[in-house]
C-alpha cells in the first residue's frame, strides 16, 4: 500500500490527474489481490540479449509478434512489454508484470473502451521497437552505439550495414523505434502528449504486411 505522500507524488507526476488519484485510492482500498504463479524463469530477455544468448533472432521476432497479435485479437493490452518484463528460458519468451494491463473484459466505460481501440497496436509497436534497439546494441561496440543509433533510427538513407539478421530487423522497425522514442520523450515532458496512432498504424502496415 502506498503512503499518502507517495500517492500525492504520483498524482503530481501525472500533472495532477484526478483519474490517477482515484486509481491509486482504489488500489489501496481493494479487498482482494490476484496472484499469478508460473514456472520460475530467472533471466529477462533484456539480460539474455545483452549477454549474447540471443539464439535465433528471427524466431524471437516471430514469437514476439505472434504473442502480441494474439493479445490484440483478445482485446488485451500489456502496456509495459519492455524486455526487462519479458522472461526467457532460452527457447521461448514469456510476458510478465501485468501491472499496467487492460482488457476489454474488464468493467470499462465508453472512454476506456475507446482508449483500448486507439492503442490496439501499442504492444506490437513496442516489442518491435525494443527488438530493433536490442539488435543494434548487440551488433556494434558501445563506443559506436550512439552514432549507429543516430544513423539507423533517423529518416535518412542508411549508409552502413549490420550483420544479418540484425540488419533486417533494424531496417524493418527503425521508423517504429523512432516514433516510439519521440513519443516517450514527449510524454516525459508533457503527460498530455498525443499518441501518434495514425503514424504508428501506417508504419506497422509497412513493416508487417
Amino acid at each position: 500500500m502506498l503512503t499518502k505522500e507517495e500517492r500525492n507524488e504520483l498524482v503530481v507526476y501525472w500533472d495532477g490527474s484526478e483519474a490517477v488519484g482515484k486509481r491509486l485510492a482504489a488500489m489501496d482500498a481493494a479487498t482482494a489481490e490476484v496472484v499469478v504463479c508460473m514456472e520460475q524463469l530467472s533471466e529477462s530477455l533484456h539480460s539474455a540479449l545483452a549477454f549474447g544468448k540471443n539464439g535465433d533472432l528471427t524466431q524471437l521476432e516471430k514469437e514476439l509478434l505472434l504473442v502480441t497479435a494474439f493479445m490484440q485479437a483478445k482485446g488485451f493490452l500489456h502496456f509495459d512489454a519492455h524486455f526487462h518484463n519479458l522472461l526467457t528460458n532460452g527457447k521461448h519468451v514469456y510476458f510478465a508484470d501485468f501491472g499496467l494491463a487492460i482488457s476489454k473484459e474488464f468493467e470499462l466505460n465508453t472512454e476506456e473502451r475507446a482508449f483500448i481501440d486507439k492503442h490496439r497496436d501499442y504492444d506490437r509497436m513496442y516489442v518491435a521497437s525494443e527488438l530493433a534497439c536490442a539488435a543494434l546494441k548487440m551488433s556494434v561496440e558501445p563506443s559506436e552505439l550512439e552514432e549507429a543509433a543516430d544513423q539507423y533510427f533517423s529518416q535518412q538513407p542508411l549508409s552502413c550495414t549490420l550483420p544479418l539478421p540484425q540488419d533486417g530487423i533494424v531496417r524493418r522497425y527503425r521508423n517504429l523505434a523512432r516514433l516510439k522514442e519521440n513519443f516517450m520523450r514527449g510524454l516525459r515532458e508533457n503527460k498530455s502528449t498525443p499518441y501518434p496512432v495514425s503514424l504508428i498504424s501506417a508504419e506497422l502496415k509497412k513493416a508487417l504486411f
